[in-house]
Parts: C-alpha cells; sequence; structure tokens
C-alpha cells in the first residue's frame, strides 16, 4: 500500500513566502511490524521546504529540497539561498544529506557548497551553464569533495547540445587524504532536426548508477532501463506523414568486468490517429543483451479519448521473454495494464491505472489512485 500527497503553495496576493511537500508512506499488507520498527522505512519526505523571497531577486529556502539548478546534488536538509543580478545567480547550500540507507534525516552527513550559472537567449535560442563545488562530510570527516558543472546549447538553429560532468577533487589512498582531480561523471548528448520529418539524437553516458528509493517501474521496465542508460546511444525519429511516426534507439555499453558487452535495439511506431476509430496506436519492439540474459519485449497500446478529451483511456500490452545465460530457465511475462482518467474542471483529475503480470505459477497486480486538486 502507497499514500502519497503532494502540496504546493505558490506565491499569491502580497505575500512573501511559498511552499511545497511530497511526502509518500509505503508498507506491505501483514508486515506492520516492519513499520514499527523503523518508521523510516516505509515514511519518504523527498520534499518538505518554505521559501522567503527577498524583492525579486533574493530567495530563501528552508528545509529538505532539491535545487534545479544543482539538481546533481540531490536533496539537501538546511538552508539554500540564492541571489539573482541580470543573467546570472549565484547561490549558497548549507545542511545535510539524507540518510543513504532509509532517507531519513542525518545530522552526521554535513555539507556545504556554493554555486553559480547564467543563462543567456538569443535569437535561435538559448545558452546556459552552471558550475558548483560541495564538500559532503561523514561524522566530521571529509567524505567527498567534488566539482559539478553543466551546460546546455541551443543557439544554433535544429542543434541542441548538452554536457554535464563531476570531478571529485579529494580522495584517501592508503588513508592518506590526497588533494587529486579525477573524473568521475561525464554526460554528452546532442540532438539535431534535419527537416520537419527527421531528426537524431547521439548520447554518451558514463555516469554512475541511480538509486532509486521508489519506482512505478515493473521488473521488464527495470532491466530496460539498466542495460540502456550507460554507454553510447543513437536515436532517430521519422515521421512521414502527419500523424504517422516512427523511431529507432541503439545503444552499447562494454566494461572490462562484464563477460559480454551490453546492447539494446528498441523499434516503435506510432499512428496518432486511426481513421473511423479515432484512436491512437503504437507498437513497439525492444530486444536486449547483457551480461547475464537476451532478452526481447514486443507491446501494443491503444489510446482513445471520450467525452470531448475530457476523459483519456489507455490499453497497453507486452509480452516479455528473458532468457538467463547462467542457467537453462527463462521467464515469460504477458503484462496487461488499462489507465483511465478524468478531468473534472481546470483544478480537479483523477486517474485509476490496472497493472497485471501473468507468469508461470506466479501472478502480480498493482493499482494506483490519483487525485489532484488545485486551489
Amino acid at each position: 500500500m502507497r499514500y502519497t500527497v503532494i502540496a504546493n503553495a505558490g506565491q499569491t496576493g502580497h505575500t512573501k513566502l511559498a511552499a511545497e511537500s511530497y511526502i509518500s508512506f509505503t508498507h506491505k499488507i501483514n508486515e506492520w511490524e516492519k513499520v514499527q520498527a523503523n518508521l523510516n522505512s516505509a515514511l519518504k519526505i523527498y520534499t518538505l521546504a518554505v521559501r522567503y523571497n527577498f524583492g525579486e531577486k533574493a530567495s530563501l529556502w528552508a528545509g529538505r529540497k532539491t535545487n534545479p539548478a544543482i539538481a546533481n546534488v540531490g536533496a539537501v536538509d538546511g538552508l539554500q539561498f540564492e541571489y539573482r543580478f541580470g543573467k546570472i545567480y549565484t547561490g549558497v547550500v548549507t545542511g545535510f544529506r539524507p540518510d543513504y540507507t532509509d532517507y531519513s534525516f542525518n545530522s552526521s552527513l554535513f555539507e556545504y557548497g556554493v554555486y553559480a550559472g547564467q543563462t543567456i537567449n538569443l535569437a535561435n535560442g538559448s545558452l546556459q551553464s552552471s558550475l558548483a563545488v560541495f564538500e559532503q562530510r561523514n561524522k566530521g570527516n571529509t567524505d567527498r569533495r567534488f566539482m559539478y558543472f553543466q551546460h546546455s546549447n541551443s543557439a544554433i538553429k535544429n542543434l541542441t547540445v548538452f554536457a554535464s560532468c563531476e570531478l571529485d577533487l579529494y580522495k584517501l589512498a592508503d588513508s592518506v587524504p590526497k588533494n587529486e582531480v579525477s573524473l568521475t561523471g561525464l554526460y554528452l548528448s546532442a540532438r539535431y532536426r534535419i527537416s520537419k520529418q527527421i531528426a537524431v539524437f547521439g548520447s554518451y553516458d558514463n555516469r554512475k548508477n541511480v538509486i532509486y528509493y521508489e519506482t512505478f517501474r515493473n521488473y521488464a521496465d527495470d532491466i530496460i532501463q539498466l542495460a540502456s542508460r550507460q554507454g553510447f546511444r543513437l536515436n532517430a525519429t521519422y515521421r512521414p506523414v502527419n500523424k504517422l511516426f516512427f523511431g529507432f534507439n541503439a545503444g552499447t555499453r562494454f566494461s572490462k568486468s562484464d563477460p559480454r558487452p551490453t546492447k539494446t535495439l528498441n523499434g516503435y511506431g506510432t499512428w496518432s490517429s486511426i481513421p473511423a476509430l479515432n484512436v491512437s496506436l503504437t507498437l513497439s519492439a525492444d530486444l536486449l543483451q547483457n551480461s547475464y540474459l537476451d532478452g526481447q519485449v514486443f507491446g501494443a497500446k491503444l489510446t482513445k479519448d471520450f467525452i470531448k478529451n475530457k476523459v483519456q483511456t489507455v490499453f497497453n500490452y507486452r509480452f516479455t521473454r528473458f532468457d538467463y545465460t547462467s542457467s537453462i530457465t527463462n521467464l515469460l511475462q504477458n503484462i496487461c495494464e488499462i489507465d483511465v482518467s478524468y478531468q473534472f474542471n481546470r483544478r480537479l483529475f483523477m486517474s485509476a491505472n490496472f497493472e497485471t503480470t501473468f507468469q508461470p505459477e506466479q501472478n502480480f497486480n498493482r493499482l494506483y489512485l490519483n487525485l489532484r486538486r488545485k486551489f
């Protein structure tokens, strides 16, 4: 069972205050003793903060907050002050990192840092760059000292470039601290629209694996995401006529520790408005190979709107087959999903999603209910 409350209050009237929160509570039926033993195993506070604006240029956040300007740092329990002058913004952050085991408050994980950035609007697009330097401690000792840089560029017509990197500035060598620079994360991407019908995208990802405290992905989604995130990737999209769309993705990653390279291949096609039926149809296929399995996922998705687009329905089916290289066993799954959403008015939205997974000797069911209200 998972309960989520998301509440945001922006500036209204003449107030200088704003607040936002994102809190979830998750537990398994008949396992309440685990919650009693550790409340933080079920309760996750991702955001709980208030903001005060000092005029139009300066603002101060207090509480747990992820700053979009330094999103790579993650959530911070503390104070975040930002000042803008012209196209340049600077900020100072001090506080604590959430506990990495259960995401609770941990006073031993102190951190502080500074960041600066600039946004320039041009005729064809914009330039945006930011730089941050942080020190993270654990029980008073330096745990990590690093620099993070990111840059996005759309100044050239039809071309968008993004780059980010992390540089560690500190390490322990035989228990001796050293101030050495080492590259620990790199991501590069470029997207070019050749014409109105064709666009290509390429990327290189050498960032560390992401840890998810919560995810809506099922097992098949997890395997595909892990296999396709790092390494080299190439994507191409083609729209031959209006309402008909094709896409192609291919990627590869190789590590010396892997018995064989990871390879992924994906293709999909969407017909966004089939005559007479007025439905959207998407067919897709995923082929993947990594160090421990060969997999295939084939899917079909139908989308249809009712009552002047206020009600949207989605029917999704996928067939999954994973053959494990270390054994003669395989995994076969039939995944069916139904999603219904209703937009009552501009302020009230409700949706229900049901997913069932059929596999030999064991089935899984998931139900999500969502209610959103704007005041």
